[in-house]
């Protein structure tokens, strides 16, 4: 197979380090959102080239971007061939770190062990040939030869590109200028030469944030008559969303799941019934076809990132939220996360996820990992929300309106029933007056008097008889 070295003019190399905490099947979109920052210009139209590598037990990746429509023309002009860059070959080599920064061709590549990290730098136009001089076809045909195969870069055809009129062209030149012969005028061969232009590429967009999520879903299961027992949203792992669920049946859970076109259901195998209830667990896994994984950043330092963690507990303490404890970015979880584990009570648990949103859109931060379970007195709430460095744009999303009231109602959560009104007070027919006991002005003879009541109509005196004791009433005007 023949082997091409794309020069360096039509290429550019990037090495980014990879954050310790990140797994491998999120290197692709981190590095595809890395690029958002580095290149100029980047977009779903570019084609890239990432490879994985290892320095000093160090990771990094390697991204090799060049225009869709350069690389389509490489194909054309070179079919069969495997290309290469003089940067993808270096880095494979036994001293490419012992070796120093050299030039090759019109480039600079090596490692810097000042810096730490390799290099890969473009000169200017004709500085190459000063310094290193070329080798001739025969010569450089032989050292490709030895060249392996997992040096090579864009070995897998990327599709849907949008490929210009030139190119097209460019595939079939001869059916657009010949057309079979005929006998005569008549019998002119009428069927034109059609020429299938890829499609425009799918436009690559994240996953709803993780508070609309499970808004969305709160208030689906709430219709359905569902409960959750604890909800768990990490972005950085498989699956992307674990529900322990109760009180609804299959069928109705799954028809509610395909309504979202960023998860698809794994089977559920094990379904337990307590009291007739049912209760299993659902996985969600995350779907990679149009959907682009959100990056996991990085914190630059804690003098930038403490004013928001600072921002964010003190929003919730101020709304009777009880902050538990803090895990701050450092060395030890690669700089890429803030956890906050918080209670909240009652209705409460809506101003939290309120004052969370508002801290995403006023900071460039964005939700990982959630974790959200129901305490057994049924009104205390427990979170457990992880907050990580977000530089893309931001991609508009429907406003939650009262979805996310919806949210204590998931969990089973209810109100307190109300006190009963208190009854009306019976009018009095008639407001009486009690007096404290005292003497009538005219008591009759050998009684002792007990107490005297007026009301509108009188007096009534209250005496107890002299011989038997018996107590007696007697009314005066």
């Amino acid at each position: 197979m023949k082997k091409i070295i794309i020069p360096r003019r039509d290429h550019e190399v990037y090495f980014i380090p990879v954050p310790k905490v990140l797994g491998p099947k999120q290197t692709r979109s981190f590095a595809a959102a890395q690029m958002e920052k580095l290149h100029p210009g980047f977009s779903v139209e570019a084609a890239l080239d990432i490879k994985r590598l290892v320095f000093n037990k160090a990771r990094w990746v390697m991204v090799t971007v060049m225009e869709a429509e350069t690389l389509e023309e490489y194909r054309v002009l070179h079919r069969g061939a495997r290309f290469f860059t003089n940067t993808s070959i270096a880095v494979y080599r036994k001293d490419f770190i012992t070796g120093g920064i050299r030039t090759i061709g019109d480039e600079r590549i090596g490692y810097d062990h000042e810096n730490g990290s390799p290099v890969s730098i473009p000169l200017e136009s004709g500085v190459h040939e000063s310094r290193q001089p070329e080798q001739d076809g025969s010569s450089r045909s032989k050292a490709l030869k030895a060249v392996p195969a997992r040096c090579g870069v864009f070995a897998k055809k990327k599709q849907a590109w949008r490929v210009t009129a030139m190119i097209v062209c460019a595939l079939a030149p001869l059916p657009l200028l010949f057309f079979p012969a005929a006998k005569g005028a008549d019998e002119m061969a009428g069927v034109p030469f059609a020429v299938n232009v890829p499609e425009s590429p799918p436009v690559l967009k994240y996953p709803p944030p993780a508070i609309e999520i499970i808004s969305e879903f709160s208030t689906a299961l709430v219709g359905a008559g569902g409960k959750i027992t604890r909800w768990r949203y990490n972005e950085s792992a498989s699956p992307l969303i674990v529900i322990e669920m109760r009180g609804i049946d299959v069928l109705s859970l799954r028809n509610i799941i395909t309504q979202y076109d960023y998860v698809v259901l794994e089977d559920i195998s094990d379904i337990r019934y307590i009291d007739g209830e049912s209760q299993f667990i659902v996985f969600l896994n995350a779907v990679r076809n149009g959907y682009m994984t959100p990056p996991t950043g990085t914190f630059f330092s804690q003098n930038f990132s403490l004013p928001i963690f600072t921002d964010l507990t003190g929003e919730f303490r101020r709304n009777g939220i009880s902050v538990i404890s803090e895990t701050l970015p450092s060395d030890e979880n690669g700089n890429a996360l803030y956890t906050v584990t918080y209670t909240a009570k009652d209705r409460t648990l809506t101003r939290s996820m309120e004052i969370i949103m508002a801290i995403t859109d006023k900071y460039p931060v964005r939700v990982k990992v959630m974790e959200i379970s129901l305490g057994g007195e049924g009104s205390l709430f427990t979170v457990v929300c992880s907050l990580s460095q977000f530089d893309a744009p931001r991609y508009a999303t429907r406003s939650l309106g009262d979805e996310k009231d919806k949210i204590p109602k998931a969990f089973g959560y209810t109100e307190p029933a109300p006190p009963p009104p208190v009854p009306k007070a019976v009018a009095a027919l008639a407001p009486v007056q009690v007096q404290e006991l005292q003497a009538p002005q005219t008591p009759p003879s050998e009684v002792s008097v007990v107490g005297t009541i007026r009301d509108d109509r009188g007096q009534t005196l209250f005496y107890r008889e002299a011989g038997d004791g018996k107590i007696m009433k007697k009314d005066t005007p």
